[in-house]
């Protein structure tokens, strides 16, 4: 105990109570002042955002707030908005690095999608109850004050509930220098090119008919249109090429670029500046739109996987499933492999399967874009659920053409779903496992119980009659050795009853049990049936109503008669002396009904159903002391296995059992074979 209780061992008992205690202060906190409405943060322990963009030092920024959220124990994310501008292939690369290092690091990642990038940084963090934002000085713009803020301006402005931290860039040497945007794809040049050549044909046009002023609206409208279908640099282009044709075809002098007039250099300039704030204006509504669609995208793809995975009951259904929906849904190949299936998977050779074990214990990815064996054609995602490892998923990624954030941030939510599912399934499976086993050992127990009872009792009267036949049999008169004989053989039937009973309900349970089918008429086996039990019934009334010129039955006709027989033994074991048994046998249209009911104490409601389960006796009514839970369990497998049914319904008249037998009627065919 004294080793035990170090001083180290302490110390991280201590620690880990304080976590546990923060954990839980954080978690009534945030429920108490939410369900009030106020807004956060509340300051209950540190946590920290980090704000990233891809294009400035951000691997600097990460590394100072992982050492800040170790000094203060604090959890941190990493945080990137998509403004829905196709980002270039190096801010790809950086962002992907980026969220790469706070994994390895301990953080977490989010992805959030809008345009007003401070405005949605500082809602999440509002939402997260986060107290400290890290974020880096924005890269120089000397024209950042007459068009508007930079980032870090507007976080000091906006952001004062939070502790701001502005992480210094490079240093002057390693500060890349400013450079003009690049020229806009091709598909885009050519657009801008096709609408500014028809604003001038429509200008052309409405020259005869309008006021040189009015035809800049017509240009306007163009710069419009191919803002709202490209982006902004396309719209910058429209525009600047838009005021140089009006100005070559339409403003004295004609086709040059010099004017004469001041209204129409007024006009130009008012021109410029109108085509350039309303072309931003509708770029940026076209990319708002554009992150709309992408997300709604990715719910609509979320959801149509969640309805594929639902209905799987297996880990094959979840492989088969949500490797062909991946596969349709990034167009290249996609594979689920199982945490018990990782080492006889023939697929898995190599390096590969070294990768997605490590990334199976670790809950990393590996693969492809990675630092872990990052030059393997797939990239793979750890499977994980609760801190349960469950399985990877292979993508292969050498056929996209490219990984970038919003790619990879939609494939590591499908494969959340996909642990979800494959943890659902084998959740499911031990759960049955266990139903199973306990079913197994009730059922086990009950045969025990009902051996040791049905088995001993007719085996001590057959002991004890034989015995009194050998040791007595001067002084018996022969009256009582028949007597004493007569009960050997009862009770031997009784115990080969027994037995074939659990024979039967063997080969039942193991589907072994084989059909001879013959053609047999109804009444024929009624008679059978009650002259096998005319023992029990000799002391009671039996009432037998069988219909006139019933239809023949195509069945087993030794099942059907022993099914019979458990159902008259059964009443007649629960009968008063003198009682009634009712038998009745009609037709109703393709099937044939056999009715039996007695007089008994009955069953009660609550067991009509559960009679018919092997082994349950109920204690009381009509299954009693008397049975071993068999008979009834039986009847319903040899006529289920015709097709048939068989239940208990109400009394007939008011007290007493009513047992109900269905079997279905098949066109006769004398030619034909008669075994199934």
């Amino acid at each position: 105990m004294d080793h035990f209780f170090n001083r180290s061992n302490l110390t991280a008992l201590r620690e880990l109570a304080l976590q546990t205690v923060a954990n839980r202060i954080d978690h009534d906190v945030f429920t108490s002042m939410a369900s009030q409405g106020v807004d956060g943060p509340w300051p209950v322990r540190p946590r920290l955002l980090v704000l990233v963009d891809g294009r400035g030092n951000d691997k600097a920024v990460v590394r100072a707030a992982a050492r800040m959220a170790q000094r203060r124990r604090a959890p941190w994310t990493t945080l990137w908005v998509d403004t829905g501008q196709a980002p270039p292939d190096t801010q790809k690369q950086n962002l992907a690095a980026v969220f790469r290092l706070t994994e390895q690091l301990g953080g977490d990642t989010v992805t959030l999608h809008g345009h007003d990038v401070v405005g949605m940084a500082l809602d999440h963090a509002r939402h997260h109850n986060v107290t400290g934002i890290v974020f880096g000085r924005s890269r120089h713009r000397p024209l950042a004050g007459l068009f508007g803020r930079t980032l870090s301006q507007k976080l000091m402005r906006r952001g004062q509930d939070f502790e701001l931290t502005c992480i210094a860039s490079a240093p002057p040497h390693h500060r890349r220098r400013w450079r003009a945007p690049g020229w806009p794809p091709a598909r885009q040049l050519w657009l801008a090119l096709s609408v500014v050549a028809a604003s001038v044909l429509a200008a052309a046009v409405a020259d005869h008919f309008l006021a040189l002023p009015n035809l800049s609206l017509i240009f306007l409208t163009g710069v419009l249109l191919v803002a709202s279908r490209t982006g902004m640099r396309a719209a910058t282009f429209a525009a600047v090429l838009s005021l140089l044709t009006y100005n070559f075809f339409f403003t004295e002098p004609f086709f040059s670029l010099a004017m004469y007039h001041t209204q129409d250099i007024l006009t130009v300039a008012f021109f410029l500046v109108i085509a350039l704030v309303t072309g931003r204006l509708a770029s940026r509504l076209r990319n708002q739109v554009v992150n709309l669609r992408r997300v709604g995208d990715h719910n609509r793809s979320l959801l149509r996987l969640s309805r594929k995975l639902g209905g799987a009951t297996g880990i094959q259904d979840v492989q088969r499933e949500a490797g062909e929906y991946l596969s349709r849904e990034f167009a290249t190949v996609v594979k689920v492999v199982p945490s018990q299936d990782l080492d006889q998977d023939k697929g898995l050779t190599g390096s590969l399967r070294t990768a997605a074990q490590w990334a199976l214990e670790s809950g990393k990815q590996a693969g492809r874009g990675t630092d872990t064996l990052g030059d393997l054609p797939q990239r793979i995602f750890p499977l994980r659920f609760r801190d349960q490892s469950l399985g990877v998923l292979l993508l292969s990624a050498d056929k996209l053409e490219g990984l970038d954030t919003a790619v990879l941030s939609h494939m590591e939510t499908l494969a959340n779903q996909v642990a979800l599912a494959l943890w659902r399934v084998q959740l499911s499976a031990t759960l049955e496992a266990s139903r199973v086993a306990e079913e197994t050992e009730r059922l086990r127990s009950a045969l025990l119980s009902s051996i040791s009872h049905d088995l001993r009792t007719p085996l001590s009267s057959m002991i004890g009659a034989a015995s009194s036949l050998r040791d007595q049999a001067s002084l018996l008169s022969e009256e009582h050795r028949r007597e004493l004989l007569d009960a050997i053989l009862n009770e031997g039937h009784r115990l080969n009853s027994y037995i074939q009973n659990l024979l039967d309900m063997t080969r039942l349970g193991h589907g072994t049990l084989k059909l001879a089918r013959d053609w047999i008429a109804p009444a024929d086996l009624i008679a059978a049936a009650l002259k096998r039990t005319a023992p029990l019934t000799a002391n009671l009334t039996l009432h037998r109503q069988v219909e006139a010129d019933l239809p023949l039955l195509f069945v087993h006709p030794a099942l059907i008669e022993q099914a019979l027989v458990n159902l008259i033994e059964n009443a007649a074991k629960f009968s008063p002396t003198g009682g009634e048994i009712t038998l009745v046998a009609r037709a109703d249209t393709d099937r044939i009904v056999v009715e039996i009911s007695d007089q008994g104490p009955g069953i009660p409601e609550d067991q009509r159903e559960k009679v018919f389960d092997m082994f349950f006796t109920g204690g009381d009514g009509d299954r009693g002391p008397y049975g071993s839970g068999l008979g009834l369990a039986i009847c319903r497998g040899m006529v289920g296995a015709h097709g048939g049914t068989i239940e208990a319904l109400p009394p007939v008249n008011g007290s007493g059992a009513h047992i109900v037998i269905t079997l279905p009627l098949m066109e006769q065919q004398p030619d034909g074979p008669n075994h199934v």
